[in-house]
Formats: C-alpha cells, sequence, structure tokens
C-alpha cells in the first residue's frame, strides 16, 4: 500500500495551477507595458474572437496596461498569500535559531539572548524546565511585524493539563525596549533578505512583482528614462 508524499513548498508552488496562470497573466502583461513604454510601439490588432481592435493611441494604450498590470497584481496577490505566510515563516524559523535571539546552555540549563531580555515573568524558569513532568507551564512565542516599523514579541503562556492559552503578553519592542528594537531589526533583516538566497521559492513568488513594478515605474518614469537611454544610446 502506497503513501502519498508530503509535497515540499516548492512542489506545491510548481503544482499549483491557479498561481502559474495568474503569474503568467501578470508577467506576459508586464513585459507588454514595459515594451509600449520603452519603444512606443502600439499594438495594431488584438483577436478577442468576437471583434479585431486596433489599438493607435500610445499613451491611453499604456495607461489601460497599467490598470491591467495592477489588476492582475492583486488577483496574483490572492492567489500567492498561503505561500508569503510560509515563506515569512521560514525566515521567522532561522530568526529565533540566531543565538543572539534565544540562546541556551546545555551545561546549566541557562537561556540568554534578546527575547529572554523582555520575557515576562516566570518564561525563562518555565522554558528552561519546560520538558520537565513537574512543570504545568509551556510558552510559545512569535515575532510579529507590523506596519512596516512596529516589531513584537509575542509570548502565550499554555496550561499543559488543559492545553489551552491562559494569558498573552505582546512586547512592542519600539516604545518599551528601543535598544532590543533595532537589534532585533538588524537580524530580521539579515534573516528577511538572505531568504531570497536561501530558498529559491522567495523568487518564484516574488519575480512577478518586480516586474510589475518595474512595469509601472517604466510608465512614471517614462520621460526621465527616455533621456537616460538617449545619453547611453547617442552620447
Amino acid at each position: 500500500m502506497s503513501t502519498d508524499k508530503k509535497l515540499t513548498l516548492k512542489e506545491r508552488i510548481d503544482a499549483d495551477e491557479g498561481l502559474k496562470s495568474k503569474r503568467l497573466l501578470l508577467t506576459t502583461v508586464s513585459l507588454v507595458l514595459i515594451v509600449v513604454t520603452f519603444t512606443g510601439a502600439v499594438i495594431e490588432e488584438a483577436n478577442t474572437f468576437i471583434l479585431k481592435i486596433s489599438f493607435q493611441q500610445g499613451e491611453a494604450l499604456s495607461l489601460l496596461l497599467a490598470l491591467v498590470v495592477l489588476f492582475l497584481t492583486i488577483r496574483y496577490y490572492s492567489y500567492a498569500f498561503k505561500y508569503h505566510q510560509e515563506l515569512t515563516q521560514l525566515w521567522k524559523n532561522d530568526f529565533f535559531k540566531t543565538p543572539s535571539i534565544l540562546d541556551r546552555d546545555y551545561h546549566s540549563d541557562e537561556l540568554s539572548g534578546l527575547l529572554i531580555d523582555v520575557s515576562p515573568g516566570s518564561f525563562e524558569s518555565d522554558l528552561a524546565h519546560m520538558s520537565h513532568p513537574q512543570c504545568e507551564t509551556e510558552w510559545d512565542y512569535y515575532y510579529e511585524s507590523r506596519w512596516l516599523v512596529l516589531r513584537y514579541f509575542v509570548f502565550e503562556e499554555i496550561n499543559k493539563q488543559v492545553g489551552e492559552v491562559v494569558s498573552v503578553r505582546r512586547i512592542n519592542l519600539l516604545m518599551t525596549y528601543p535598544k532590543v528594537y533595532f537589534q532585533a531589526l538588524l537580524i530580521e533583516f539579515r534573516h528577511r533578505f538572505g531568504g531570497y538566497l536561501r530558498y529559491p521559492e522567495n523568487l518564484d513568488i516574488q519575480a512577478p512583482y518586480l516586474m510589475a513594478l518595474a512595469a509601472i515605474c517604466s510608465l512614471v518614469f517614462q520621460s526621465q528614462l527616455a533621456q537616460v537611454l538617449s545619453q547611453i544610446l547617442n552620447p
């Protein structure tokens, strides 16, 4: 009797037909917008299976394509959202493996790191002895980012007997521990951007956004880009 092998994140991304179709649409329209913007090309004929339409006004066509790019970006995001969550969790897992965030001396059972510096109450002692049968409390902890600049360490105290969360502490690092905030932020950036090198799935998901951004920027900064290209081609 065979059992289904659990697919990896990359395999699930590659097998997601809805995601792939939206990615292809967004990438294609973005490329068309870039070509139209840079070259001034016009679409002579578009076969809609019912009508054949000719586009002659380049500026209006560019604006139309830009609106389509924005719409397709939103559509793509709705399909890619669950993968964003998983990729975020990957770098957060690496974040908590950093010794300066949480470290443990297995000889003395002592804990150290930024997480311990801001932890509430009995968190440190409970976490150090959480595997002991006599310990009735266990803790879960998270790192949250909100509104671009806000960062939180979240601590959940769990009663092991009933398996329920009995208290939640959310520590606003910027407001209460600014020194820890900046240290955590540097570590976050290292893992967040390092994830693009360690996890190729990041580029699989993010590339269409970059293409869409390039397309919109090519339209917004069309005149400036034209001047730069002119200087490069005609020095």
